[in-house]
């Protein structure tokens, strides 16, 4: 009697600890890990969204695309990518077929989240270099009735990794979801309904017959570079940092051209979009709306389109803009209103990566990288507007 008592407790314990694995991070706490390091803070991120966001916050605490709710495991709470850490899970059981989660951040191996099965890492992903969260599942199948511990792990000395949205699943699926809205299309009517989308007196200024726009790239434009190339030149910057198709189109909407003397406009748009994992037919497809915005707007200004530049730590046939979205972009020139500049591979190195020399962080250029497009551009510029 005492041993099938035994027996049947020991089943109930087995079944408790078997439980399904669901974490959302929404408790603001880590009830459900340990914390080692100082990268993961005293708890999850919460993230308020750019509309929001006050002077002086990380960056980490208003821009996350892709999650679920309002927390989540970041290692850079205060942006501090120096710091490093870990959170371990408590064990649970594996019953089911399949671990979905959402991932970003760094695309090396020192930021992942491991999968570990008696103490081994058996499964391991990192965030590929993607802006906010991206949607990855693990076939766990040949591991059931196993226990399993996950560790998200920060061992970089420049990075960081983003998780939320962890669970069992018997699907192996990806499965569509409903993003945050105010990470894309109403994140700038938002933040900008009560206020122009440019700073007022851009049509009137004399300089403005050559316009830039895009988004941080654009926006962080180093003007003594651009002087090297073209020293008679000037132009006026309608960048804006954080910039995705969606909020130029929304600007677009909002703006009274009446007088403006715009005679060329340079436009490179659609980096921030393709590293929140949008695919390259709809980047491609804003980039062309945004074009047909300026024409109708704009009609005496001409578009150059820009080729998107290369990003993050991958090699050049890792590259979505160069593999997938840039060759869509080629196809919006015609010749006679609209023209495309592909300067993508000036940026790239030894063994197809990023030149950090031109690109420092793998985002932006550096005034060397900034000398290099202004050189490139300088002859189409001469065409255009001499």
């Amino acid at each position: 009697m005492n041993k099938i008592r035994f027996a049947s407790l020991t089943m109930a314990a087995l079944t408790l600890t078997a439980r399904a694995f669901e974490e959302d991070f929404e408790s603001g706490r880590y009830d459900q890990w340990s914390v080692e390091g100082a990268a993961f803070g005293k708890g999850p991120v919460e993230i308020v969204g750019l509309d929001g966001s006050l002077p002086g916050m990380p960056w980490s605490k208003f821009y996350c695309p892709g999650r679920q709710g309002r927390f989540v495991a970041h290692s850079a709470p205060e942006a501090n990518l120096a710091a490093q850490g870990k959170l371990t899970s408590k064990p649970f059981g594996i019953d089911k077929k399949a671990i979905r989660f959402l991932i970003g951040g760094g695309s090396g191996q020192a930021t992942r989240m491991d999968l570990l099965i008696d103490g081994r890492p058996v499964r391991s992903a990192s965030g590929e270099g993607v802006m906010g969260v991206t949607q990855r599942v693990w076939d766990v199948s040949e591991f059931k009735g196993k226990q399993g511990v996950l560790q998200i792990v920060d061992a970089a000395a420049d990075g960081y990794i983003v998780v939320d949205g962890i669970l069992t699943s018997d699907s192996l699926d990806l499965a569509p979801r409903a993003e945050d809205p105010r990470d894309f299309l109403t994140l700038r009517p938002v933040e900008q309904k009560n206020t122009p989308p440019w700073p007022d007196g851009w049509v009137k200024d004399p300089n403005a017959k050559l316009l830039f726009m895009g988004d941080s790239i654009t926006a962080g434009w180093d003007v003594n570079a651009f002087h090297k190339s073209s020293p008679n030149r000037n132009f006026v910057n309608l960048g804006r940092s954080m910039e995705q198709v969606a909020h130029l189109l929304w600007r677009l909407d909002h703006i009274n051209c009446d007088g403006a003397q715009a005679k060329l406009i340079v436009l490179m748009i659609g980096s921030n979009d393709g590293a929140c994992n949008f695919s390259a037919q709809d980047v491609a497809a804003g980039v062309a709306a945004v074009v047909a915005k300026l024409r109708a707007k704009m009609p005496q200004a001409k578009v150059l389109v820009m080729s998107i530049l290369p990003r993050g730590d991958h090699a050049k046939d890792e590259q979505q803009a160069y593999t997938r979205i840039n060759p869509l972009l080629a196809k919006l020139a015609d010749g006679s209103n609209v023209f495309y500049l592909d300067i993508f591979g000036k940026y790239l190195g030894r063994y197809d990566m990023i030149d950090r020399t031109l690109m420092n962080d793998l985002v932006h250029p550096t005034a060397k990288g900034y000398e290099l497009w202004a050189e490139a551009m300088e002859p189409v510029l001469k065409k255009l507007l001499d």
